[in-house]
C-alpha cells in the first residue's frame, strides 16, 4: 500500500488500486479504518516516553521537552497521509487530486517518524547510562573512604 512506502507518486497510487481489485480497495478500506487509532496512540506512547525521559535527563532545560511533540507531528502527518487514501479510494477510478500529497505526507511521516524513534532510544541509552553511572560512583567513593579506615 501507498501508505507504508517512503513516498510514492501520483501514478503508483493509481496503480495500487487498480491491482487491487474490488476486494483488495475494501480490504484496503477496512485498514484504513483500523488505521484511524494507530497514529494517535502510538504518538502519545511515544511523545510521553520522551517526554518523561527528557525530563529526567535535563530536569534543569523544560525547553527541550519540545522535542517530545516530535512524534504527534508524525502523527499529524499519519493523518494527512491516510485523508488522501480515504479520498483515493472514494474517487476511484477517478485519480484524487491529493494523490501525489499521499506520497509527501508519507515521507514526512516516516522521516519525522525515524527521527522521534532514535531520538527516543539516544535519550534511553542516555537514561541508562546517567543511571549507572550514578549507582557505581557512591560504592567507588565508599570503597575509598573505607580503605582510609573513614566512615
Amino acid at each position: 500500500p501507498p501508505d507504508v512506502r517512503f513516498t510514492s507518486d501520483a501514478a503508483e497510487v493509481g496503480a495500487f488500486l487498480d491491482a487491487c481489485g474490488v476486494v483488495g480497495r475494501e480490504a484496503y478500506r477496512s485498514m484504513q479504518v483500523a488505521d484511524l487509532f494507530y497514529p494517535l496512540v502510538f504518538a502519545l506512547f511515544v511523545a510521553s516516553s520522551l517526554a518523561m525521559v527528557i525530563s529526567r535527563l535535563a530536569p534543569r532545560r523544560p525547553s527541550l521537552l519540545a522535542l517530545a511533540a516530535l512524534p504527534l507531528v508524525a502523527s499529524a502527518f499519519d493523518y494527512v497521509e491516510n485523508a488522501c487514501a480515504w479520498l483515493a479510494l472514494a474517487v476511484y477510478p477517478d485519480s484524487a487530486a491529493t494523490n501525489s500529497v499521499l506520497g509527501l505526507a508519507s515521507a514526512a511521516k516516516s522521516a519525522t517518524s525515524w527521527v522521534a524513534g532514535i531520538l527516543l532510544l539516544g535519550t534511553l541509552g542516555a537514561l541508562a547510562v546517567v543511571t549507572l553511572r550514578r549507582r557505581v560512583r557512591p560504592r567507588a567513593h565508599e570503597v575509598e573512604h573505607a580503605s582510609r579506615g573513614v566512615r
